[in-house]
C-alpha cells in the first residue's frame, strides 16, 4: 500500500479578503474622477431617457472598470482617437467600433 504525503490544511493557500478588498479599493480609488464622472453621467442619461439607455451605459462602466484591471489602460481610454475618427469607419478589425 503506498501513501502519499499531502500538505496539511492551514500550509495550502488561502484567499486573503481584507487584502482583496484593499486592491480592489486602491483599484478604484486611483481613477475615482473618472468612475465618479462616469457614474454620474450615465445616471443622468439612463433618467432622460425613461432607462432605454440604462443598459448600454452600464455596460459602458463595467468595461471602464474591466479594462482597468484587466489591461491597465485609464478610464476613458476606450474613447477613440482624432487620428482614428478622420481615418473613417473601416479603421481597426473592419468594424467601426474596434478601436
Amino acid at each position: 500500500m503506498t501513501v502519499y504525503a499531502t500538505a496539511p490544511a492551514l500550509a495550502r493557500s488561502r484567499l486573503d479578503v481584507g487584502l482583496t478588498f484593499k486592491g480592489a479599493w486602491n483599484a478604484f480609488t486611483a481613477e475615482i474622477v473618472a468612475l465618479i464622472v462616469g457614474a454620474l453621467i450615465a445616471c443622468i442619461l439612463s433618467i432622460v431617457t425613461i432607462g432605454v439607455l440604462a443598459g448600454p451605459l452600464a455596460a459602458g462602466l463595467y468595461s471602464m472598470a474591466v479594462g482597468r484591471i484587466r489591461d491597465g489602460r485609464p478610464p476613458g481610454s476606450a474613447t477613440c482617437s482624432p487620428a482614428w475618427i478622420a481615418s473613417g469607419p473601416s479603421c481597426g478589425r473592419g468594424s467601426y467600433w474596434s478601436c
